[in-house]
């Protein structure tokens, strides 16, 4: 009997020691999103010499804004990432697209983040003939993620286009958030740009990735009817050693 009875402790010890080691357990939030470009070169035409393309050059290039235009807070047990290395000057030709994926994520289980950051592409458009003019026709792919879940996340994942003399030719975004829509996506492609590029003269095309994410988590308390659940066992294991102690003593 007395080894029931100590088999009998060893396991309840074993139940209890990890539930009253922790008191609380922990509600994760999280985001991952991002987003893909495309840019091709559909055709380039010469207005003053037909066929003859050697006066221009186009180079499209990346980077990640640094702070304060990109930038991260955090409360509690947070985190952000979002490493995209540099593409400097890559040559585009007709029909060889620049395609690049700008992406950033973060989670928190308790505590709070707050997150922006921004992806720059740029394709350079170089006139250097001193007498010749360029009609170029590009296209313009997009495919956006937004993904947030958690107790409370929120991701928006915005695209705006521009020249260096238009500051608007398009936008669009994605948002999705983890109560309603913890996935949501915007993939397609803008109206055919066509651009004139006079001698001499440059053109910048532009595309700005905003990546943004929300957070916030907290620690969640184990339900009440898990320590009902332990007072009862509790209350069990007193009654049956009573019981065998008396079996014992008769």
């Amino acid at each position: 009997m007395n080894t029931f009875l100590t088999y009998k402790k060893m396991l309840a010890a074993l139940i209890l020691m990890p539930m009253f080691g922790v008191s609380n357990s922990e509600a994760n939030s999280l985001f991952n999103s991002q987003a893909t470009l495309g840019f091709t070169i559909d055709s380039i035409s010469n207005v003053n010499n037909p066929g003859d393309l050697s006066g221009l050059a186009i180079l499209a290039s990346f980077e990640q804004a640094g702070s304060p235009t990109s930038y991260l807070s955090t409360t509690g047990n947070g985190s952000g990432i979002a490493s995209n290395p540099s593409v400097s000057e890559v040559s585009v030709t007709i029909g060889n697209p620049f395609i690049h994926t700008f992406s950033a994520n973060g989670n928190v289980s308790s505590g709070t983040v707050e997150a922006s950051n921004v992806g720059r592409y740029s394709l350079a458009l170089n006139n250097t003939s001193a007498t010749d003019d360029y009609k170029v026709n590009l296209t313009l792919t997009y495919n956006l993620l937004a993904n947030a879940s958690g107790e409370f996340a929120d991701s928006d994942v915005i695209l705006d286009v521009f020249t260096n003399d238009n500051p608007l030719l398009g936008n669009i975004f994605a948002n999705a958030d983890a109560l309603n829509f913890p996935n949501a996506g915007a993939n397609g492609s803008f109206p055919q740009y066509t651009f004139d590029v006079a001698h001499g003269s440059s053109l910048v095309f532009s595309s700005d990735v905003t990546i943004n994410g929300n957070l916030q988590a907290s620690p969640v308390p184990l339900p009440a009817a898990v320590w009902s659940f332990l007072a009862g066992f509790m209350g069990i294991l007193g009654l049956k050693k009573r019981k065998t102690g008396s079996g014992e003593t008769v």
